[in-house]
């Protein structure tokens, strides 16, 4: 991601001063050297001793140079000057923008079904330039799917990509993808959070505290694999107050508005250690007994989410690992090395009006 800022070590002192010192580079000044340099960076060289230093932006203005270093604020020829035993000699730095947009989606993985109009996800291109508009499209094999609306509708079983690319005002270009997948496979399309895909292990966590999770052919009741969390915390003696629980931060979900979705959210916790644990999410408590086999855990109190009540993201910072959590606790103060399996989290759809149970909300 770009800066928008230079470091705080420089903040005070590389400002633009009113000042002209040198003027501005009309192509009559001479130089012993030009180097290249990214923009909203700090450009450094090592000083001479007995040398006196000055540098100059694009427009003329002198910069403050710190310690042989200046900020560069934005594109152009920067310049800057050496002064040694009476003789100026002067340095052309010319600042290039060689970072590519920084591309965001909502989600990067979701299941969807036959027939059933699904939303693309909401794409945010990050671009000190200002650039912010990139351009989308979705793929089912080598052929290209209509998109209405912001949404897709698959027509068949199998792998839809959704491709997203940004260029910037310099021609930088990066890209991002989502894979959408059509399945009739009922607990993949109630999937509110995967712990036991690669993408899950990539993205579940933004701390690990003693623990590694792992994939596993560890089934669920529900017949889906399950994810493998070791305990492994050799330094408990010394830490013990500070290491004696492990928790994860759930980072890109399947499905975010689970109030506005869902009844209550569930998954299964298999303890295979011997000490209780207990298991934390959303801020509720859950307690699981050691070599506890399957337990079913249910959570339906959406108030819990910390105000808004329907959207996840509205309840983490994912650049400062602050929200909702995933938390496995020992319930005994003494430590050994186990074995806890965890299903995926899924989520039960609400339904409409019937008394017998209803539909499933579309």
């Amino acid at each position: 991601m770009k800066k928008t800022a230079i470091s705080l070590f420089f903040a005070a002192g590389m400002l633009l001063c009113s000042a002209s010192c040198g003027g501005k580079n009309d192509g009559r000044i001479s130089f012993v050297s030009t180097d290249t340099a990214e923009t909203y960076s700090v450009y450094s060289i090592e000083p001479e001793k007995g040398a006196t230093y000055k540098a100059y932006a694009p427009d003329g203005s002198e910069i403050d140079m710190l310690n042989g270093s200046f900020a560069l604020y934005g594109k152009g020829e920067y310049y800057y000057e050496k002064t040694q035993n009476g003789k100026i000699s002067r340095y052309r730095v010319i600042a290039e923008d060689r970072t590519a947009p920084e591309i965001r989606l909502s989600y990067t993985r979701r299941y969807a079904r036959q027939g059933e109009a699904i939303e693309l996800p909401a794409v945010e291109v990050i671009e000190s330039d200002g650039t912010k508009e990139a351009s989308v499209s979705v793929f089912f094999g080598e052929t290209e799917v209509t998109v209405s609306d912001g949404t897709i509708t698959p027509s068949a079983l199998g792998e839809y990509t959704v491709k997203v690319v940004a260029a910037d005002k310099s021609g930088n270009t990066s890209a991002a993808q989502a894979a959408i997948f059509c399945t009739d496979n009922e607990n993949k399309l109630d999937t509110v959070y995967e712990f036991s895909s690669a993408w899950g292990m990539e993205n579940q966590t933004a701390l690990r505290k003693g623990i590694r999770l792992e994939l596993t052919d560890e089934l669920a009741p529900n017949g889906e694999k399950a994810a493998k969390f070791n305990m492994t915390t050799p330094d408990y003696y010394a830490y013990a107050r500070e290491v004696s629980y492990h928790h994860m931060y759930l980072l890109k979900p399947l499905h975010v508005n689970w109030a506005e979705h869902y009844s209550e959210l569930y998954f299964w916790v298999n303890n295979q250690t011997s000490y209780e644990y207990h298991v934390r999410f959303l801020g509720a408590q859950y307690w699981v007994p050691p070599h506890s086999g399957w337990v079913k855990i249910e959570f339906s109190d959406f108030d819990l989410l910390g105000g808004v009540g329907s959207t996840y993201e509205s309840m983490i910072d994912p650049e400062d690992c602050e929200g909702v959590y995933f938390c496995l606790q020992r319930g005994s103060s003494e430590f050994q090395f186990g074995t806890i399996y965890v299903s995926d989290i899924y989520g039960k759809p609400k339904t409409t009006g019937a008394e017998n149970g209803g539909e499933k909300q579309q």
